[in-house]
């Protein structure tokens, strides 16, 4: 099985990486590294996630220290594109790697990615990127660079303009890499630790009612799962929260959801167990 190394890009001496308005990327890639790196290691994979800020080169030379396979470099673009990129370096199995992820961007709402192998440095000799120069030529064959949108694109940015977008994102390349590489089966959580997990998070105030209406098969009130639906996802529409959700891999059929959750309107028992029990499992809640 891979062992991973995961960087959170820039932050050494203070670099904050691109700033386009409240959006900092180095902040931003702490949030979806760290997801990214939790639920690899969920999935039975050996992870090692950028200890501290720590300069690109010594970043390469830990990945090869630990014994990592692959390093992940996590990112976010600027400079006004509309679309995602990974990058791959020149190792034997990056390419492959950065599809995966790729798929996984495209499937959480990217709309484009483009995949690419890094161009040369100035002596055509090796990757132009340090972080995948450096940690090939210190022996971790695959490595990729992630930049999941424009973050100075009004729109593009929409993609990880939460923190729990963020989170969902990382959790979203990490299954997808552990579906493609092994992973053990994802250790989901149950109906009531998974109504547990939002009391605690402040999504839901009233468990008993939850707990008995699934228990008895009682619809439950439409509006009130949209507020639930809402705040799992840190969204502030129900429209917004389907969407969110449909990316993360919790709600197959959007329309249902957008019909029914309504005043006035009931969700089946059984609809609203499943959204609740998967919301908390692909968001990482």
């Amino acid at each position: 099985m891979l062992r991973f190394y995961i960087e959170k890009g820039h932050g050494e001496n203070g670099d904050p990486g691109a700033v386009s308005g409240r959006f900092v990327e180095h902040d931003m890639n702490v949030i979806y590294a760290t997801a990214l790196a939790k639920r690899l290691a969920e999935r039975g994979f050996i992870v090692d996630l950028e200890s501290d800020d720590i300069p690109i080169g010594d970043n390469g030379r830990a990945a090869a220290s630990l014994g990592a396979d692959v390093i992940i470099s996590c990112h976010e673009n600027a400079g006004g594109g509309d679309r995602g990129e990974v990058i791959f370096g020149w190792g034997e199995g990056a390419k492959e790697l950065a599809d995966v992820i790729a798929g996984a961007l495209r499937a959480f709402g990217q709309s484009e990615v483009r995949v690419y192998k890094s161009r040369a440095n100035s002596g055509e000799t090796a990757e132009y990127f340090g972080i995948l120069r450096v940690s090939r030529f210190n022996g971790v064959e695959i490595g990729v660079i992630i930049e999941p949108c424009f973050i100075d694109n009004e729109e593009d940015v929409k993609l990880n303009d939460t923190d729990l977008k963020l989170q969902t994102m990382g959790v979203a390349i990490a299954g997808a890499l552990a579906d493609a590489y092994g992973g053990t089966p994802r250790n989901d959580t149950g109906f009531e630790a998974a109504v547990a997990r939002l009391v605690d998070r402040g999504v839901i105030g009233s468990p008993d009612y939850w707990l008995k209406a699934i228990a008895t098969g009682t619809d439950v009130k439409g509006e009130w799962m949209a507020l639930v639906m809402q705040g799992m996802t840190g969204t502030g529409s129900l429209e917004d929260a389907v969407s969110s959700l449909v990316a993360a891999g919790a709600i197959g059929s959007p329309a249902y959801w957008l019909a029914n959750c309504q005043a006035g309107q009931t969700i089946k028992a059984a609809y609203a167990k499943l959204v609740i029990e998967n919301g908390v499992n692909e968001l990482g809640l």
